[in-house]
């Protein structure tokens, strides 16, 4: 019988969308598509987002927007906001940034 498939794949495999959903929680990294942009999509790790806007005021539970409205700059500089052309080049960018293991 003739198989369709290069390759086989357990029926019981996370499909690639689970498994960033999945690196993205283990993570803690939420990701933004923006639109009609060069690079429409941001990923921030937050728990390093957190830590530069206790000295502002932010709180734990603000949401992204929050963060980026007030402190997008200094994010930016320390790489943990960055924009790229697609989700998963945007959060290994994060990852490299702050040496954090990526397997995406």
């Amino acid at each position: 019988m003739k198989q369709n498939k290069l390759f086989d794949i357990p029926p019981d495999s996370p499909t690639r969308a689970q498994r960033i959903k999945a690196f993205k929680v283990k993570n803690e990294i939420q990701t933004h598509y923006g639109g009609a942009t060069e690079k429409p999509w941001s990923a921030c790790h937050m728990p390093s987002a957190f830590q530069i806007g206790e000295g502002y005021g932010l709180k734990k539970d603000d949401h992204l927007f929050e963060y980026v409205s007030q402190i997008c700059r200094l994010l930016d500089e320390a790489g943990v906001l960055v924009c790229d052309d697609s989700e998963v080049k945007a959060i290994r960018r994060v990852c490299a940034n702050l040496s954090l293991p990526c397997d995406l």
